[in-house]
């Protein structure tokens, strides 16, 4: 496109440039055919034809800035995309190395929830043999209380019991020994 506009705006910088490259290029041969006739006078509605150099120069660098800054974005996104592709590359490492944390992690936590489970039920265990055990001595105090209460509640009754029985044992003996 840039030669082409230079064949267009600039005839003789385009047969310079031509010259240096030398390569081979497809030409529309239909204008020499002719005998290269002039296109004659412009149309009524148009001015009269000049020659623009001048923007034509700056159309022309337009696109040399245009390629160069298309350049240059290429260039930009070619790194970029490098750049990218190791931050990826490194995520990924990263997160596998994570993962395999996470799985030894996990391992451990759930041997230590399987035992802890273990102590759960053992424990657990444990504490029903002792609260059997200990129903057992509460019954067994309340027995023993309820027999202590009952020896409190008549001790004045049997000591006045014992105390008639001695006397009366006492004079049993006497009547049995002879006395009157």
């Amino acid at each position: 496109a840039r030669q082409r506009l230079n064949q267009f705006y600039n005839p003789k910088l385009a047969l310079a440039q031509s010259a240096q490259t030398s390569r081979a290029a497809l030409v529309d041969v239909s204008s020499h055919m002719h005998g290269g006739a002039s296109p004659g006078p412009p149309p009524e509605t148009w001015d009269a034809y000049a020659k623009k150099s001048e923007e034509s120069n700056s159309v022309v660098s337009m696109m040399d800035v245009l390629m160069g800054d298309l350049d240059k974005e290429m260039t930009e996104a070619k790194q970029e995309e490098q750049n990218s592709q190791k931050d990826y590359e490194t995520m990924m490492r990263e997160s596998a190395a994570k993962r395999t944390e996470d799985s030894k992690a996990l391992a451990g936590k759930m041997e230590a929830k399987a035992d802890a489970e273990k102590m759960l039920s053992t424990q657990t265990e444990v504490q029903k043999d002792t609260n059997k055990e200990l129903w057992a001595t509460i019954k067994y105090i309340d027995s023993l209380h309820l027999e202590c209460d009952w020896l409190l509640k008549f001790f004045e009754v049997r000591k006045k019991a014992r105390t008639g029985e001695i006397d009366a044992l006492i004079k049993a003996k006497e009547v049995l020994s002879g006395a009157d």
